[in-house]
């Protein structure tokens, strides 16, 4: 194995390591790097063939090691596809048997909110392996992901985010939470975000500051809402933890919507509404991180409605 922290990417694959070979010939499918659906090897590591096999450029001695392993894999710096795809391989953790193994991350750390998640999900902190040279694993469970980025999700997934949301339930139930963007300086910027803070405000949603929440206090808020809004991107992600049969507000534009949101809906089985805006700015290359603007009267509006469609 040889794990890194993924550098730059692209068409012909990626840098900086994350793979997995047997026999040091047999690169292992479920093991690759998935970006957006598409499969990456490492081309520092590994070169494609003409005939379609690939060939091992490196020839550095491993370092052998005995005993049981979990492979955990990528775990992502960016918290939106750590919730997706960083935990997508432990949905077999709670399936094993007694076991007592050690836990395989690509990257040389983690994050203090990416151990919080890992502790909640049953990763045993000090049992955690990472992986900074070429590694030798006598034996060494490699679980299928259970998430594809925008694609596809398994119960297997969401298993994983109840387990979670129970290790951080606060037993508040009933809460209208509002996630808002105006403390968070980034790319697609609802212009007045204050002014939607007041939209929902008005209407008894908590105005909550995701990023300057502790993971504790943020899953607990998302579990204790009956209704859960905000805009399409990481924090809405957060849904992932509601208790069953709530409900969620995803607001966005025509260029960012994507099916994650409803994959996360359908296995809370939470009845979820989308206020889309047409209103996009020309201020960014890309569409998708292009600012846009809602039109607030409209906005409060629908909301009443669909507020009193609740009841």
């Amino acid at each position: 194995m040889y794990g890194g922290q993924l550098r730059k990417g692209g068409v012909d694959g990626h840098a900086g390591g994350q793979l997995l070979v047997v026999d040091g010939e047999h690169l292992v499918p479920d093991a690759f790097h998935v970006r957006s659906g598409r499969p990456s090897a490492p081309r520092d590591l590994v070169k494609k063939e003409t005939d379609g096999t690939w060939k091992l450029l490196d020839d550095e001695k491993p370092v052998e090691r005995e005993g049981l392993y979990y492979l955990i894999g990528a775990v992502y710096g960016h918290f939106g596809h750590f919730l997706l795809e960083g935990l997508s391989r432990l949905w077999l953790l709670s399936r094993l048997a007694r076991t007592d193994p050690w836990f395989v991350v690509y990257e040389p750390e983690l994050q203090p909110w990416q151990r919080s998640f890992l502790e909640a999900a049953g990763v045993p902190l000090e049992r955690v392996l990472h992986v900074r040279t070429p590694t030798r694993f006598e034996r060494l469970i490699v679980p299928a992901r259970a998430y594809e980025l925008h694609k596809a999700s398994t119960p297997q997934q969401d298993l994983v985010w109840q387990r979670i949301g129970d290790f951080f339930d606060g037993g508040q139930r009933g809460r209208r939470v509002y996630l808002s963007r105006s403390r968070f300086a980034s790319t697609r910027t609802t212009g007045e975000s204050l002014s939607l803070d007041e939209v929902f405000a008005s209407r008894g949603f908590e105005i909550v500051h995701p990023q300057e929440l502790d993971v504790a206090t943020q899953v607990a808020t998302a579990r204790g809402s009956a209704i859960l809004a905000g805009a399409a991107g990481s924090a809405m992600y957060l849904a992932a933890f509601q208790a069953p049969k709530q409900r969620s507000l995803v607001l966005t534009h025509r260029s960012f919507a994507f099916r994650d949101d409803q994959l996360i809906a359908h296995y809370r089985r939470a009845r979820q509404a989308w206020y889309i805006s047409d209103t996009v700015s020309a201020d960014h290359d890309s569409p998708r991180r292009a600012s846009w603007t809602i039109d607030h009267d409209h906005l409060a509006a629908r909301l009443d409605r669909w507020l009193e469609q609740g009841e």
